[in-house]
């Protein structure tokens, strides 16, 4: 996949790039807050083109299959489902490929995300730095939830051994 915006995103977050990322669809997908759960599985798929990356519920269980790999997902039926479902999309893709947010699109309700291999962000961040990658892209976590969480005051949070999801419940 040629990453052409990403690209422009890290080297001039705050220019034209910026205004392309609201255009783009081929490199990035866009989560709308109140999204169903199993359309952003959908959306990245629609960038990775694995032809590995599916979704299904069961009943009001959400089940995302990657090649031979199948994840639930922890839904709490709650505003902060978005951010768990990529966390979980996150993780069932490791170590293959990694989501990230673009700070651009933060602000809004609707927020795009880049899903790239990790051979494709470890380039960037070497021919860029790490500092500029961060700054054009948000590497997911559990806290701040990108959903539900002022991303403007991000803070480490001490997990005290909790699961991730379970910050939310």
């Amino acid at each position: 996949m040629e990453i052409t915006l990403i690209k422009r995103l890290v080297a001039d977050p705050n220019g034209e790039s910026t205004d392309a990322l609201f255009e783009n669809s081929t490199e990035v997908f866009w989560v709308d807050w109140r999204e169903e759960d199993s359309n952003i599985i959908d959306y990245c798929e629609s960038i990775l083109k694995t032809n590995m990356l599916s979704s299904q519920f069961e009943g009001e269980k959400l089940f995302i299959k990657f090649g031979a790999q199948t994840k639930e997902v922890p839904l709490t039926m709650s505003g902060a489902d978005r951010h768990i479902t990529l966390l979980a999309l996150n993780e069932i893709l490791n170590p293959h490929y990694e989501i990230r947010m673009a700070w651009a699109s933060d602000g809004g309700d609707t927020l795009a995300f880049a899903p790239l291999s990790y051979e494709e962000w470890g380039a960037l961040e070497l021919e860029f730095g790490v500092p500029s990658v961060s700054k054009a892209f948000l590497k997911l976590s559990p806290y701040p939830n990108v959903f539900t969480d002022p991303l403007t005051k991000i803070s480490v949070k001490k997990t005290n051994g909790k699961k991730w999801w379970e910050f939310w419940k």
